[in-house]
């Protein structure tokens, strides 16, 4: 019973939750251009995000204490992590797309065309 309840299918969302936060770290951290669309923190903040997620994918295995599915780790850590990494993830969005498009405002026709 306690394999097939709430928080086993919560923890089963989190590893592409982790793999999302990695992979967009490595890409801000990869990004080797003049002008990069995401600052470096922002990779860095992404790795941090993933290593916070980690408690909650063994919440199933607990039901008292910091791991348990309303335990400080596994849930509050969790649930205030991705709060805000939406919230911080949200305005640096809105900033690269207003650096790309002053970058294609201000790119010549012939670049445009190329890409």
């Amino acid at each position: 019973r306690d394999l097939h309840s709430f928080p086993t299918r919560r923890s089963s969302d989190l590893p592409p939750a982790i793999a999302q936060a990695v992979s967009f770290g490595l890409a801000v951290l990869g990004d080797k251009s003049e002008r990069p669309a995401f600052p470096r923190w922002l990779g860095f903040y992404n790795f941090w995000v993933a290593f916070c997620f980690l408690p909650a994918c063994i919440l199933v295995y607990f039901k008292h204490g910091p791991f348990a599915w309303n335990g400080l780790l596994s849930f509050w850590l969790a649930a205030t992590v991705f709060g805000t990494y939406f919230i911080i993830m949200g305005v640096m969005f809105i900033r690269a797309a207003k650096v790309v498009e002053g970058d294609v405002a201000t790119a010549p026709a012939e670049e445009l065309v190329a890409a």
